[in-house]
């Protein structure tokens, strides 16, 4: 059980919900031991995988010098290596500053995304949980395999960012709660959660095309708030497609900012 959990009003909310965000991306770094040094002012990730969603900059409130030095180590070194990466610009003060910085070095705004947050404040149901739909924590290499390879299918990555992905995920260890959602039996949607700085991040939540408006997503959604709801976290955190918006907001998620995500390929 969290031992420091916040609400839903809370001032420090967004700066939780922004540190629960480094963790969720920063695993995929740590796996090939490429995760650029975390510190309270600059962090990111390298995994290899050549999609920007898996190697990027998730913390950056350093200037001058220091902010040279980081993004020219990125820069060359994503150059070198040729991989395309995401800069995540959270809510907050320096985001236009930061922006016009990288638009400047090439770097460019690809989308606005919602920082939404909901309160966890009862046990939560939906009427296709354990019934059409069931959910089951991941666990042992062969379902964090199909667990990564539903989730790039349901947001539709090509073959080979699918393949390297699976391979990235297979040596993921089992403690990070992924869910795995079945329809009658047959695999066909994903959803993640992590537990972290007070608040419940919600990730990774998608659903095969063939079995899109039944409320899948929104079903192992619920599972996954659900499940931290049982650990004692009062807050649930995530950051919505435009597809996923209307889902979000049907659970009672409300926006608390915008992400803006810039891209360099």
């Amino acid at each position: 059980m969290s031992t420091n959990v916040l609400r839903v009003g809370d001032p420090q909310l967004l700066q939780a919900a922004d540190d629960n965000n480094c963790v969720f991306w920063q695993q995929f770094g740590e796996i090939t031991q490429s995760c650029y040094p975390w510190t309270e002012r600059f962090a990111g990730y390298i995994s290899g995988v050549r999609h920007p969603l898996y190697n990027g900059i998730v913390r950056c409130t350093c200037g001058g010098d220091e902010f040279t030095e980081n993004l020219t180590w990125w820069t060359e070194t994503l150059q070198s290596e040729e991989l395309p990466a995401v800069w995540w610009v959270p809510p907050g003060p320096e985001q236009e500053r930061l922006g016009s910085v990288l638009l400047e070095r090439g770097w460019r705004l690809v989308i606005k995304e919602p920082a939404m947050a909901v309160a966890l404040s009862s046990p939560l149901e939906h009427p296709i949980l354990h019934n059409q739909l069931q959910v089951y924590g991941v666990s042992g290499e062969a379902a964090r395999r199909q667990w990564a390879k539903l989730l790039c299918l349901g947001i539709d990555l090509d073959a080979t960012t699918t393949e390297d992905a699976v391979a990235l995920e297979a040596q993921l260890s089992d403690e990070r709660n992924r869910f795995l959602g079945y329809w009658d039996g047959v695999p066909v949607a994903t959803a993640a959660n992590v537990l972290h700085a007070g608040v419940a991040g919600i990730y990774a939540v998608s659903t095969l095309p063939a079995y899109r408006g039944r409320g899948i997503g929104s079903a192992i959604t619920l599972y996954a708030m659900e499940a931290a709801r049982q650990r004692g976290y009062a807050t649930a955190v995530l950051t919505s497609t435009e597809m996923g918006f209307p889902v979000y907001k049907k659970l009672g998620f409300e926006v608390q900012g915008y992400y803006q995500v810039y891209a360099r390929e």
